[in-house]
């Protein structure tokens, strides 16, 4: 493409890239495949049920924080509305 030619864009132009070799690459892709087939199984059946069983242990515990959390406002409001009811009785 000469310089004078109208672009399309503005984009520069592209360099192409050096060749690969397939087999480089094939040879790569063969020896990490099953490296990386045996990483996924040992997450998936020792790791990941490790992990959720701790989620759902942690979860459990907040929720169990947030039940006594609102129980302990529950007392609060019914202390405040005795003690309410109790000093209306005794202003009059």
């Amino acid at each position: 493409m000469s310089t004078n030619q109208q672009k399309k864009t503005n984009y520069p132009d592209l360099e192409r890239l050096p060749p690969t070799n397939f087999w480089k690459h094939l040879l790569n892709w063969a020896w990490n495949k099953p490296r990386i087939i045996i990483e996924e199984l040992y997450y998936n059946h020792f790791i990941r049920p490790k992990v959720e069983l701790e989620q759902i242990k942690l979860e459990l515990e907040l929720k169990n924080f947030q039940l006594k959390q609102l129980e302990a406002e529950a007392d609060i409001k019914r202390i405040q509305e005795d003690h309410n009811i109790l000093l209306e009785r005794f202003k009059s």
